[in-house]
């Protein structure tokens, strides 16, 4: 449950960043005043303020003061935009093209970038990680749960790797993906072998077998993004 605050916040990011996303306010637009906002969505004044704070965070829009709230173009946007954009989506057929994008993205991620650099591990390392495989696979029937643990699985590895910028990118890529899970009731069919081959990547990266692992990992990838292509195909609109 929000906080009545975070729920003002909600309420003004709804209003002004579903507008601004999807095109109603285009660029160069600027926004309703405070009190317009304050009125149209309820929300007090300073709690509109810290909206439009986090809006100018995202660079979906610029505050001037004496000047008003101007929306920029969608080329200045900040990535942390992304769970916003795929919130405010009003079908598929709009959020196909960008969902694809963010996979591509995450497989980058955890399969090219992981392997650039980084601390060598030691066995036992990944212990945790080897916990969130097993913790996903309990929640396959539940699309949401299944992706919290995948991808905490990713972040553990990449911490313990010391590649924290990496890990700091996942995490804007990570809630996205997981707030399409939890907006879709659905079930994800998990690829064959997703325990076994994760338990063969984590036993290389810990023998520092890099080769053996990056090998493992694109494979795991190739049939995870097949299963979420196919699921995303499903939910296609004619």
């Amino acid at each position: 449950v929000r906080a009545p605050e975070d729920s003002g916040i909600w309420r003004v990011d709804l209003a002004s960043g579903r507008e601004i996303t999807y095109g109603t306010y285009g660029p160069g637009v600027r926004l309703p005043p405070e009190r317009e906002l304050t009125r149209v969505t309820g929300a007090s004044r300073i709690t509109v303020r810290r909206a439009l704070a986090r809006l100018e965070s995202w660079r979906l829009v610029e505050i001037t003061h004496g000047s008003g709230t101007v929306v920029l173009p969608r080329r200045r946007w900040s990535f942390d935009v992304l769970p916003a954009f795929i919130r405010h989506a009003t079908s598929f057929r709009e959020l196909r093209p960008v969902l694809l994008e963010t996979l591509s993205l995450r497989h980058l991620l955890v399969t090219e970038l992981l392997f650039r650099g980084g601390n060598r591990l030691r066995p036992g390392d990944l212990d945790a990680a080897r916990e969130q495989v097993r913790l996903a696979i309990a929640a396959k029937d539940d699309l949401g749960g299944f992706l919290r643990h995948d991808l905490e699985k990713s972040r553990i590895v990449l911490e313990k790797r010391g590649l924290i910028a990496t890990l700091w990118l996942l995490n804007s890529v990570a809630d996205a993906v997981v707030h399409v899970a939890q907006t879709v009731p659905a079930r994800l069919a998990v690829p064959a072998g997703y325990v076994a081959g994760h338990m063969k990547f984590f036993d290389a990266l810990e023998a520092g077998d890099l080769e053996r692992a990056h090998a493992v990992i694109r494979r795991l990838f190739q049939r995870q993004d097949a299963a979420i292509l196919a699921f995303l195909a499903g939910m296609g609109e004619p």
